[in-house]
């Protein structure tokens, strides 16, 4: 009797298991239809039409053709996120993801600010990086440099004589160099300070050229009311003490010898040179060695 109630027992577990396994599929198979049916839903909520961007406003360009800036913005959010989830929703869209990509597609922006007045209205307030600088290559094309030394935007024919010009000797060209640094800020700055400091109402400059071989130059527009010839220039170092190098001018400039000279034909200097301590050297056209005097940092020329 018991060995009977055994098998029994026995047959009745054998028939559980099965039992038991069926009904855990089945739960499986329900969870994953309902996590089917969330991410359907979630994706065709994230798709509907009612929770799209339809308006975009554009606000601060002033520089540059803001049509560039409106297309981006509609490419960006026509992409899609796993190539299912439109980056143009509202419920997924991304302030700090889109201002990172706008400042990294366009260097000129300085500042963006976006806003959401309405549901479906994005607005976007741009602002654009002021030029601390004019940068021109050897082939005459320039560009506007920011506080960093950056190349953000190539600048108009116009700019001339509104903010100092830097010229090199390189070839490269502006999308070489646009949202990089092409010189030291420190350096830009005390170039750009130095450079307004020698202006005066004996002498205007035009432009600071950086030659290759570390010296500086100095294009003079306009000594002693005359205009000469348009390649004369000031020769100075990068490595130089600028202080003395403003007094050398200044030295230079009221030497009798010089001003004689100059005066009877401001066509022919050449240059200006204080790269050696302590020694000016002026060179005029006709003359076979520049005339030099010595200089005693204050005012004397002996």
């Amino acid at each position: 009797m018991e060995l009977h109630s055994s098998r029994l027992s026995s047959q009745n577990l054998s028939r559980s298991v099965p039992q038991k396994k069926s009904l855990f599929l089945r739960f499986v198979f329900l969870g994953l239809l309902l996590l089917c049916v969330i991410i359907a839903g979630s994706i065709a909520l994230l798709q509907s039409k009612q929770y799209q961007f339809t308006n975009i406003e554009l606000y601060g360009i002033k520089t540059f053709p803001s049509e560039e800036v409106d297309q981006f913005i509609q490419k960006y959010l026509s992409n899609n996120w796993i190539g299912i989830i439109p980056q143009s929703s509202t419920i997924t869209f991304s302030k700090t993801r889109l201002i990172n990509t706008l400042q990294s597609e366009f260097p000129i922006i300085a500042t963006v600010h976006v806003t959401l007045p309405e549901p479906n209205t994005l607005n976007i307030y741009v602002q654009e990086k002021q030029p601390v600088c004019i940068w021109c290559f050897s082939h005459d094309e320039c560009v506007f440099l920011d506080h960093e030394g950056i190349v953000y935007s190539k600048a108009p024919n116009f700019s001339d004589g509104v903010y100092p010009i830097f010229t090199s000797e390189e070839t490269k060209v502006f999308d070489q160099y646009l949202g990089k640094s092409i010189i030291d800020p420190d350096t830009m700055y005390r170039f750009i300070t130095l450079f307004k400091n020698l202006q005066s109402n004996d002498i205007a400059l035009s432009q600071v050229k950086f030659l290759e071989n570390g010296d500086i130059s100095f294009a003079i527009e306009k000594l002693f009311g005359k205009y000469p010839e348009s390649s004369t220039e000031i020769l100075g170092t990068l490595n130089q003490d600028d202080v003395l190098f403003i007094r050398n001018i200044v030295t230079g400039l009221n030497h009798q010898t010089f001003k004689e000279q100059f005066k009877l034909n401001p066509k022919s200097l050449e240059y200006i040179d204080l790269r050696f301590p302590e020694k000016i050297f002026f060179k005029f056209k006709g003359k076979e060695k520049p005339l030099e005097t010595v200089s005693d940092h204050v005012s004397n020329i002996e």
